[in-house]
């Protein structure tokens, strides 16, 4: 055995390997990670597509007019496929999906809102006489300032029911931590709207313009060379746009509502 040359050797051996070892190492990662990315945009594909059918036309309440709570069925369908997306980025933007996630979150705040204010307006059913209605009456006025988007308590005022007392009316109206509950629950019930505006969005700008980038060529065309060669790129690029645009038209829906508040 040469000695001379056994050490040199066996440095340059460890620190091949090392660097073979971390090439290999670094390619695994990059694969796992673009596995993982595809996974969540598949994960995120799958529930968008769920979401056209569960986010309703209209922003439902349950029949009864004097009930605060949503009609929970819908979205509680849609909270299951929500959380069955892996956490992490998609390999490409998902038009909607963002929108109908925060949607559902929103659908949750409205049922903590309710919960909340069934149990303030229930104070007033105690203090208040029972042929009154108070609380019937109150319910039935907060759930058609519901239906009525961009209503705030700064520009309304209760319509008073005849047959509540002038004394109770004003106990009522000076409420201001009634005043705040009510405030929030609109713009929650705003924001809920306005979400599910921004997903129908985005989703139809996204299926229209994907559609027109991707659709088959007409019989009979025949594209150059150069124009085949630069197809992917240019239909890669136009999609990239398309979700950009779908998903900007989105949240300008959204900064809309939030600036009407």
């Amino acid at each position: 055995m040469n000695w001379d040359s056994f050490v040199p050797d066996l440095i340059v051996g460890i620190a091949t390997g090392g660097l073979v070892g971390l090439v290999v190492l670094g390619a695994e990662r990059r694969i796992s990670g673009r596995a993982r990315r595809r996974e969540v945009e598949d994960a995120q594909s799958n529930a968008v597509e769920r979401a056209r059918a569960l986010l309703p036309h209209k922003v439902r309440s349950k029949t009864d007019v004097e009930v605060l709570h949503l009609d929970m069925a819908q979205f509680d369908r849609l909270r299951e496929v929500i959380r069955s997306v892996p956490s992490g980025e998609p390999r490409e933007l998902v038009p909607g999906y963002s929108w109908a996630a925060e949607a559902s979150r929103l659908a949750d705040d409205i049922e903590a809102l309710a919960d909340a204010l069934d149990g303030r307006i229930s104070d007033y059913t105690r203090d208040t006489p029972s042929d009154m209605n108070t609380a019937k009456w109150m319910r039935k006025t907060i759930s058609e300032l519901a239906s009525n988007q961009g209503s705030t308590h700064s520009a309304w005022e209760w319509q008073w029911n005849r047959d509540v007392h002038p004394r109770y009316a004003l106990m009522i109206g000076n409420d201001t931590e009634l005043t705040a509950m009510v405030n929030r629950y609109l713009w929650k019930c705003d924001l809920l709207i306005a979400h599910r505006e921004a997903f129908q969005e985005a989703d139809e700008i996204w299926r229209t313009r994907s559609w027109e980038v991707t659709r088959p060529d007409p019989v009979g065309y025949k594209p150059s060379l150069i124009q085949a060669l630069l197809r992917p790129w240019k239909r890669r690029r136009a999609l990239a746009r398309a979700r950009w645009d779908a998903d900007q038209a989105a949240g300008a829906i959204v900064i809309a509502a939030h600036a009407a508040a």
